[in-house]
């Protein structure tokens, strides 16, 4: 049985690692425009770094595709080469190769857990500061990888740069557009601020004065984003509940367990993608990957429905079955669909 149990073990780990890997390098792909786009000034790592924080945010959705695909295509291989059919023949149910998956996906949904409840909320609260150190480093290092930078609504190009000034400056402030002979940063309590010398208009062709730019640089992405329970870990949101300081107590409640929810997710589609395996013996498994969406869409549209019940109905009540009701539409919809797979 132990035998049984390592071959599907390891043929599950291997696909779902490589399908978490594609993903990944998709959603790093995807995101790699805007962490260069907003790391000017800085270098390849802190565009590399603002990505990485900006796909976190998929980590945890990623590896519960990562499984539900590897189970697919396991046993969508192992129905083809008729594995399936030799199993029931030996009397054995296909609940055996199953619990090889669930020894993947249950590890997997334990690492989804603390990433939700506590690694998550971190890179999500991180990613809008990030941004502003590594424009307050170029600054104070004054040491550009190009020859533009973009702060709030000003945009600075120049022709040259040497200890920290800039020389031959054309500067976009808002609607205006002006140009300096020099133009140098100066870095006070993180309020950045920009002096120009030999400011001038170039329709009006005269000296005016230097136009006056400040910048609190802790403001940098905080526009971006609003005051929620996102950027927030799950510890602190109860610890704030319990002492009666929660802005919105049934919010909290539903965020909490709506992360719980999704942490199950892992271990919820194991059954779902093994029977789909199965039954999709004769259609390839490119069919199979197919169907294997369908899961994964009533999941992520049942949960809009519980963001949508809680604003409906403030109650304890509410917020914990708005929370779950995804994982029990999952278990609910799922029963019929495995059960006459799985009983034999």
């Amino acid at each position: 049985m132990w035998k049984l149990h390592r071959y599907y073990f390891k043929e599950v780990l291997v696909s779902g690692t490589i399908t978490f890997v594609v993903l990944f390098g998709v959603a790093i792909i995807s995101l790699f425009y805007r962490g260069v786009n907003r790391a000017q000034g800085g270098s390849i790592l802190d565009a590399l770094m603002i990505t990485v924080l900006w796909a976190a945010d998929a980590f945890p959705q990623l590896l519960a595709i990562a499984v539900l695909f590897g189970t697919i295509a396991t046993f969508a291989r192992a129905a083809a080469d008729r594995e399936v059919t030799a199993i029931k023949a030996a009397g054995l149910s296909l609940r055996v190769p199953m619990a090889a998956a669930m020894l993947v996906a249950l590890p997997v949904s334990a690492v989804s857990a603390v990433g939700l409840h506590s690694v998550i909320p971190w890179t999500h609260y991180y990613k809008f500061r990030v941004v502003a150190e590594v424009t307050r480093e170029f600054i104070l290092s004054s040491r550009p990888t190009s020859d533009q930078i973009a702060i709030s609504d000003v945009v600075m190009t120049w022709d040259h740069e040497a200890d920290g000034r800039f020389s031959d400056v054309v500067l976009f402030l808002r609607d205006e557009v002006f140009v300096a002979d020099q133009a140098w940063f100066e870095v006070e309590n993180d309020i950045v601020s920009l002096k120009m010398l030999g400011a001038r208009s170039p329709l009006a062709g005269v000296s005016i004065a230097a136009p006056t730019f400040r910048q609190d640089l802790r403001e940098i992405g905080s526009k971006e984003r609003s005051d929620n329970d996102k950027d927030v870990t799950s510890a602190r949101l109860l610890s704030e509940l319990y002492r009666g300081a929660a802005e919105n107590a049934n919010g909290t409640r539903y965020t909490v367990y709506r992360r719980t929810c999704f942490a199950l997710l892992p271990s919820l589609l194991v059954p779902i993608g093994l029977c789909i395996g199965v039954l999709a013996r004769e259609r390839g498994r490119a069919t199979a990957m197919a169907l294997g969406l369908i899961p994964l869409v009533a999941f992520y549209a049942i949960d809009l429905l519980g963001a949508e019940m809680v604003r409906w109905r403030d109650h304890w009540a509410m917020s914990m079955f708005a929370g779950y009701l995804p994982a029990l539409a999952l278990v609910f919809g799922g029963i019929p669909f495995c059960w006459r797979t799985l009983r034999s």
